[in-house]
């Protein structure tokens, strides 16, 4: 007889613990194994987003240098077009301005750059003022009411008219007026309701009393505050501000409905910018160019003469020149879109355009 092999000798219980290694060694092999995939599949999901990431910067990038290129386009043109004796925008009523139209459209209009034989990108320059008018190529910052110089040369009648447009509260534009001179000249000398250091200084967080020119537009919100402090229920700071609370240029509800909710508005379906919309602290004369500036700030500006003005620049140009132009570049690669704006002032080193101020939007 064959000896019975020893495995069927062993009791069925021995035999269940005998294969159950092989068992564990198979579930801890799944879990290597799914863990492994899992591992895969996320370095993989994390490359294709780095990729993605980079795909992304790389077109904003390409948009940003894009803008750059309309930016230094504009700034050759103005170099090359020294304004003098008559600048303004490129008008269809004078026949003169047909050429520079079309000029325009071809240098500042969805320029397409080309690197090799590939097209890269493509800039657009163009603007819209504070009046709502839009074109192409930069923006005459001259249009503007320079605050600046009439509040240094305590130029009192000017201010007054200026002010007119954002209140008819003759007590407000007195307050309003002493405290613009008193923010911008030099001195430390009070005018009657005006406000110096110590109005700053008590403010809580506190400012500082420029004693000079503002450095920019936004300056004025150190007045706004002083005034809102200083003189609470006799100046309503929507002198600055209008009707548009949230300065973002639209008309929103709570801005054209009466007294119901704040700002105060006269609910005529008009949007009333205030003075803001008026000034500006970058441009380099006391004057205005009466080419390019909005009927409301010629009649502030030269309330004798506008009216006349405003007859003869519909079909030709009258005496006015420009220094200092905003330049806004709309730079677009593969979707992505980028902006740059830049106020530059002709006349600088070397006759190039001296840049003031840069902005990334």
């Amino acid at each position: 007889m064959n000896p019975t092999p020893l495995l069927m000798t062993m009791p069925r219980r021995a035999r269940r613990a005998r294969r159950a290694p092989r068992g564990i060694a198979l579930i801890i092999t799944m879990f290597v194994l799914f863990f492994l995939t899992a591992l895969a599949v996320s370095y993989s999901f994390s490359i294709q987003v780095e990729m993605m990431l980079a795909r992304n910067v790389l077109n904003d990038v390409q948009a940003y240098y894009c803008a750059k290129a309309g930016i230094y386009r504009a700034l050759a043109e103005l170099k090359q077009q020294q304004r003098s004796g008559a600048f303004g925008y490129p008008n269809p009523a004078i026949p003169e301005d047909a050429e520079l139209i079309e000029r325009y459209q071809e240098i500042f209009n969805k320029v397409p750059l080309i690197v090799g034989e590939n097209t890269v990108g493509e800039y657009t320059v163009k603007f819209k003022d504070n009046f709502g008018q839009t074109g192409l190529g930069p923006m005459d910052e001259d249009s503007l009411i320079n605050l600046n110089r009439l509040a240094q040369k305590g130029d009192r009648k000017t201010l007054e008219r200026l002010l007119q447009t954002g209140t008819d509260n003759k007590t407000a534009i007195e307050i309003i007026t002493d405290c613009l001179i008193d923010y911008c000249d030099s001195d430390n000398m009070r005018q009657p309701n005006g406000a110096e250091d110590e109005d700053y200084a008590a403010l809580t967080p506190t400012l500082t009393l420029r004693n000079g020119p503002m450095r920019d537009i936004n300056d004025i919100y150190n007045v706004i505050n002083v005034l809102r402090s200083k003189y609470a229920g006799e100046v309503d700071d929507t002198f600055w501000f209008g009707e548009d609370l949230n300065e973002n240029g639209v008309l929103d509800p709570n801005e054209d409905d009466g007294n119901r909710t704040p700002p105060l508005d006269d609910a005529d379906g008009v949007l009333d910018r205030g003075m803001r919309q008026f000034v500006t602290v970058d441009s380099d004369s006391d004057s205005v160019n009466p080419n390019t500036a909005a009927p409301e700030v010629l009649q502030i500006m030269m309330p004798e003469q506008y009216e006349e003005l405003l007859r003869q620049r519909a079909t030709q140009r009258v005496a006015g020149n420009s220094s200092t132009f905003r330049i806004r570049s709309y730079g677009k690669a593969n979707g992505y879109v980028h902006v740059i704006e830049w106020v530059v002032r002709l006349g600088g080193r070397d006759g190039y355009p001296s840049i003031l101020r840069m902005y990334s939007l």
